[in-house]
C-alpha cells in the first residue's frame, strides 16, 4: 500500500485534461482513493504486462500524471503544458499541475502536494541537482513514478542515486552543447570577433553548459569572449547588462543570451535599440520570444535557438509506458536526448510558427504521433525507435510529417 504524505497548504492549479474540467485547490488538496493507484503502481512495478498485455485503443487503466512547473502561462512552459494536455487526450490519462515552485524547498512541497492530490506519476524539471535525492526518496516511499524533462544529470553521485531509485524512470533532455556551437557558428557567419555572454545566475546545468561550451570553443571560431554577466532575472537586468557591456567593451560586436525567457531577450533587444546598436552588435539567443521573426529580419538577431518544448512529450511517454506495464528499457532507466531548433531567417520562423506553434493550435506532434510513442497503441515500438524519434526532432522532421 502506498504511504501517503499529509496534505500541504499550497495553491494547486489542477487541470483534469481527460475530463476537460479545471479545478482550483486553495488551502488544501484533495486525495483520491488508494485502491486504483495501488493496483496501477503494482502492475507497472512488477512489469505484469511487460509488452505482452492486450493492446487496444486505451490504456489498461486510467492514471493521473502531475507536472511540477514554474508557470503554464506564456513561453516555453505554456507550450509544454499544451503538448502534455494533448498527450492526455490522445492516450486517456488525467493531468494535474503544481505551478510556481522554483526553490528546492518549494519543489519538494510541490512533490508532496501532487502525491497527496492523487498523482500516479510526476514529470519534473529541477533547477538545481540538490533537490533530486529528496524527490527520489519521497517518490520511492510513496511508490510514485517520476521522470525529468529538459534536464540532464552529470554529477556521478547523483547519477548513482537515481540509478538505484526504484521509481525514477529516466529523463529527456536537450543537447545544450550544440546550442553553444550553433551560436558560435552564427557569430562566425556574421563576422563577430568579440562576444559577451549574458544570462541567469549560475547553478542550472542547462545555462551553465551553454556558457561553458561557448567559452571553451570560441577561439576555434576566431571569437574572444570579453565578459560574462550572469545576473539576469528579467528585462530590466538584461538591459542594464547590455548597457554596461557596451560602455565597458566598446569593441564588443556580439552578445550571446543563453536564456531569453522571462523577458531577458526583450531586454537585450530594447537596450540595443536604445543605444543605436541594433544590427551592429549581433545577438544570438536561446528561446523564441515574441516578435523574433522581425528581429531576425532586421539583423538584430543572428539566430534564435529553441523550440524544445516537445521534450516534455518524451518524458511523459516514458511514464505512460511504465504505468501501462510496458517499460521502454526493461528495468533500466530511459534516456532520450533531443535537439533544439535554430531559426535564422523569416522563412524558418514562418515554418516554425505555422507547424509547431500555430495560431490554429498546431503543435510539433499530433495525437496519432503521440500514440505511436506508446507500446499500448504501437506494439512495434522499441526503446531504440523511441530514442530515434526523439533524436530526429527538427524542422526537417516536422516538415516531413506535415507537408
Amino acid at each position: 500500500m502506498k504511504r501517503w504524505v499529509k496534505q500541504i497548504s499550497v495553491l494547486l492549479v489542477a487541470v483534469l485534461v481527460f475530463m476537460g474540467t479545471f479545478t482550483g485547490c486553495g488551502n488544501t488538496t484533495q486525495t483520491s482513493g488508494t485502491s486504483d493507484k495501488t493496483s496501477q503502481s503494482d502492475k507497472a512495478a512488477s512489469g505484469e504486462n511487460d509488452g505482452t498485455g492486450t493492446k487496444g485503443d486505451q490504456l489498461p487503466e486510467e492514471f493521473t500524471l502531475a507536472m511540477i512547473v514554474v508557470t503554464t502561462s506564456g513561453g516555453l512552459f505554456q507550450k509544454c503544458s499544451e503538448l502534455l494536455e494533448l498527450a492526455g487526450k490522445a492516450c486517456g490519462f488525467k493531468v494535474i499541475y503544481d505551478v510556481g515552485a522554483v526553490s528546492p524547498e518549494d519543489q519538494i512541497t510541490s512533490v508532496e502536494n501532487v502525491i497527496s492530490a492523487g498523482a500516479d506519476a510526476i514529470v519534473f524539471i529541477n533547477f538545481t541537482t540538490d533537490v533530486l535525492p529528496k524527490v527520489a526518496r519521497i517518490c520511492d516511499e510513496n511508490e510514485v513514478y517520476w521522470a525529468q524533462f529538459l534536464r540532464d544529470v552529470t554529477d556521478p553521485e547523483i547519477l548513482g542515486m537515481l540509478d538505484s531509485s526504484k521509481y525514477y524512470v529516466g529523463r529527456a533532455y536537450t543537447d545544450e552543447a550544440a546550442v553553444a556551437m550553433d551560436a558560435l557558428a552564427s557569430f562566425k557567419e556574421n563576422g563577430v570577433k568579440k562576444a559577451a555572454i549574458v544570462g541567469p545566475a549560475t547553478g542550472d546545468i542547462t545555462t551553465d553548459t551553454r556558457a561553458q561550451v561557448f567559452k571553451e570553443n570560441a577561439a576555434d571560431y576566431g571569437i574572444e569572449v570579453v565578459t560574462e554577466v550572469r545576473t539576469l532575472t528579467d528585462a530590466t537586468d538584461a538591459a542594464e547588462a547590455v548597457n554596461n557591456i557596451v560602455a565597458s567593451y566598446p569593441d564588443c560586436d556580439g552578445i550571446f543570451c543563453i536564456s531569453g525567457s522571462d523577458s531577458r531577450g526583450q531586454g537585450c533587444i530594447q537596450a540595443l535599440q536604445s543605444l543605436g546598436k541594433s544590427g551592429k552588435i549581433k545577438l544570438a539567443m536561446v528561446d523564441f520570444i515574441d516578435g523574433i521573426a522581425e528581429q531576425i529580419d532586421n539583423g538584430t538577431v543572428t539566430c534564435a535557438i529553441g523550440g524544445q518544448y516537445p521534450n516534455i512529450l518524451f518524458t511523459t511517454m516514458m511514464l505512460v509506458n511504465q504505468l501501462s506495464g510496458d517499460p521502454l528499457n526493461g528495468g533500466d532507466k530511459v534516456l532520450a536526448k533531443m535537439h533544439n531548433l535554430v531559426l535564422k531567417s523569416s522563412e524558418d520562423c514562418e515554418a516554425y510558427f505555422k507547424y509547431c506553434e500555430g495560431e490554429d493550435g498546431a503543435l510539433a506532434y499530433n495525437e496519432e504521433e503521440i500514440r505511436a510513442l506508446s507500446k499500448q497503441f504501437n506494439p512495434d515500438l522499441t526503446y531504440e525507435k523511441f530514442q530515434e524519434i526523439c533524436d530526429s526532432y527538427g524542422m526537417e522532421d516536422v516538415l516531413s510529417r506535415r507537408q
